[in-house]
C-alpha cells in the first residue's frame, strides 16, 4: 500500500509525457510512433484499473483531467475534420447559413467572406459535400469564429474549452450514476483514463463528447423520475449528433407508453427548437 502512491506519481507523469508527445510531437503518418506511444498507454491504463485503491482513485480522477488539458493549445493530428467545423463556423459568423451551398461556391463565386479563403478550403476534407453538422455543434462552431475570427488554433482552443467541460460534466454524472446504481466508484477510472477517449474526443475534437454528456445526463434524470428534463437532454445530444436517434425505440420499452410519450414529445421540442435558428427563410 505505501508504494502505491510512488508508483502512481511514475505512471502518471510517464502517461503525461505520452500524451504530450503525441499531441505536439508526433504526426499522423509516423506509425510505428504512434504504435508505440498507444500501446504504452493502454499498459499503463490496463494497469492502473487493476489495481488503483480507493486511496489512489481522487489522484486519478485528476490526472485524468490533466491529461485532457495537456492537449488544450494541439491542433489535433489525427483527424483533420476540425478545418470543417471552423469553414462552418466563420460562415456564421459572417451571417451566411452554413448548410446552404458547398465550400467551392464561397470561392468560385468571387464573394469576399472574412476568414473563408483558399488556404482554409484546401484543409478540408469535404470540399464537395455539405455540412453534416447538427445545431448544437454549428452553435459551438459560431462561438469559436467569433472568438477567434482569424487563427485557426484560436477556434481550436474555444472548441476544446467546450469538449473539456463536456468531458468533466460527464465524469461528475458517471461519478454520480455509480453511486445511484452502488457500483465500484473505481470503476470510472474505465472511462476517465481511457485512452482513446481522451485522444479522440478532447484531442481530435469529437463531438461524441457532447453526446456522452447529455446521455449520461438523460439517464441520470430518468433514473430521478424527470421525464421531462430527460429528454430535453437527450435532444441536446441529438443537436450534437444524430447516433442518439437510434436508441429512441428502447425508452419505450423501458418507460411504457404514456411515459414514453412524454419523453419523445420533449426530445421533438428540443430538437425543433434547436433547428429553428438554422432554419432558411
Amino acid at each position: 500500500m505505501l508504494r502505491q502512491k510512488p508508483l502512481s506519481y511514475f505512471l502518471f507523469f510517464i502517461s503525461l509525457l505520452a500524451y504530450f508527445v503525441i499531441a505536439y510531437g508526433v504526426h499522423r503518418h509516423e506509425t510505428v510512433a504512434l504504435f508505440s506511444l498507444y500501446f504504452l498507454l493502454f499498459g499503463i491504463y490496463v494497469f492502473v484499473i487493476k489495481v488503483a485503491t480507493s486511496e489512489t482513485l481522487e489522484f486519478w480522477i485528476l490526472g485524468a483531467v490533466l491529461f485532457r488539458f495537456v492537449l488544450l493549445l494541439a491542433l489535433p493530428n489525427l483527424s483533420d475534420d476540425f478545418y470543417r467545423f471552423i469553414w462552418d463556423g466563420r460562415l456564421l459568423a459572417n451571417g451566411i447559413h452554413p448548410f446552404s451551398e458547398l465550400p467551392d461556391f464561397y470561392l468560385s463565386s468571387g464573394l469576399s467572406i472574412p476568414g473563408i479563403d483558399q488556404a482554409l478550403y484546401d484543409q478540408l476534407n469535404s470540399q464537395a459535400y455539405f455540412t453534416i453538422y447538427p445545431p448544437l455543434a454549428q452553435f459551438i462552431f459560431w462561438i469559436s469564429a467569433l472568438a477567434s475570427p482569424q487563427s485557426i488554433l484560436g477556434s481550436v482552443v474555444v472548441i476544446r474549452i467546450f469538449v473539456l467541460a463536456a468531458e468533466i460534466g460527464s465524469l461528475f454524472l458517471i461519478k454520480r450514476l455509480l453511486i445511484e446504481f452502488n457500483l465500484h466508484p473505481k470503476k470510472i477510472l474505465v472511462y476517465a483514463l481511457n485512452p482513446l477517449v481522451i485522444l479522440e474526443l478532447t484531442g481530435n475534437l469529437h463531438f461524441e463528447a457532447f453526446v456522452i454528456l447529455f446521455l449520461l445526463l438523460s439517464l441520470y434524470l430518468l433514473y430521478k423520475s424527470k421525464i421531462i428534463s430527460a429528454g430535453i437532454s437527450f435532444g441536446l445530444a441529438v443537436g450534437a449528433k444524430l447516433l442518439p436517434l437510434i436508441f429512441l425505440p428502447l425508452f419505450l420499452i423501458r418507460l411504457g407508453l404514456k411515459r414514453s410519450i412524454l419523453f419523445y414529445t420533449s426530445v421533438f421540442i428540443t430538437c425543433l427548437l434547436l433547428v429553428i435558428p438554422l432554419l432558411n427563410s
